[in-house]
C-alpha cells in the first residue's frame, strides 16, 4: 500500500517515474496534485489535479494538469510553469496528453484537436482540425510504431498512421451506445 497518510483522497490519474520506482505523482479531486517519494506524500500544486506524467528519461521532468487542460511542467521536480497549448484550457475536464515513447521531448495533447510539441511544451503545433466538434477524452500512441496515434471523444475514435495526420474516423463497428473513455494499444500490433 502507498496510501499511508492519505485520508479520503480521490485520484483522477497517477503517473510514476521509470528511473526511480519510489516517485509517484497523483492528480486528485479538490486536493491538487501530490507527489509520493515513498513513504511520504506532499502536495506540489493546488486546484483539482488531473493527469500526471513523469519523463521516462529524467525523474525531475514532470508534467501535471489542472482541470480543462491547463498543463504545467517542472524541469527540476519542483517549480511548475504553464506549458498549455491553449492558454486558459478549453479541453475536457481531464484533458488527455501523452509523451512520445522514444523521444521524451515530444508530447501530444487533445483538446478539440490534437496538438504536438517537440520541445517539452515550449511550442505547440496543431496537427489535426477539430475531429468531431467535441472535446477529446483519450489519446494513445503506439510503443511499437509511434506514427500510430489514436484519439477519441466520447463517441468517436480517430487514428493516424503518420504521426501527424490525416486522421481517419474508425468508429464504424462500435456499439452506438458505447462511451469511449480510454484507449490502449497492443504493445506489439499498432493496428490493434
Amino acid at each position: 500500500p502507498k496510501n499511508s497518510g492519505l485520508q479520503i483522497t480521490q485520484f483522477y490519474r497517477i503517473g510514476s517515474s521509470v528511473t526511480n520506482r519510489d516517485i509517484i505523482y497523483g492528480g486528485t479531486q479538490d486536493n491538487g496534485t501530490s507527489v509520493c517519494d515513498i513513504p511520504t506524500w506532499a502536495n506540489v500544486y493546488g486546484g483539482d489535479g488531473m493527469e500526471c506524467l513523469v519523463d521516462y528519461s529524467n525523474e525531475f521532468t514532470v508534467y501535471l494538469e489542472v482541470y480543462y487542460g491547463s498543463i504545467k511542467r517542472s524541469l527540476n521536480g519542483g517549480a511548475f510553469e504553464d506549458v498549455s497549448p491553449i492558454v486558459g484550457g478549453t479541453g475536457d475536464w481531464v484533458t488527455p496528453y501523452i509523451i512520445h515513447p522514444t523521444d521524451p521531448n515530444t508530447l501530444y495533447a487533445g483538446y478539440r484537436g490534437v496538438y504536438k510539441t517537440l520541445n517539452q511544451g515550449n511550442d505547440w503545433t496543431k496537427i489535426s482540425n477539430s475531429l468531431s466538434g467535441n472535446n477529446l477524452v483519450s489519446l494513445a500512441i503506439s510503443e511499437s510504431n509511434p506514427d500510430f496515434i489514436y484519439t477519441a471523444d466520447i463517441s468517436s475514435i480517430f487514428k493516424t498512421t503518420t504521426g501527424e495526420g490525416p486522421w481517419i474516423n474508425i468508429t464504424a463497428g462500435l456499439p452506438s451506445s458505447a462511451a469511449i473513455t480510454y484507449i490502449a494499444i497492443d504493445p506489439k500490433n499498432p493496428n490493434r
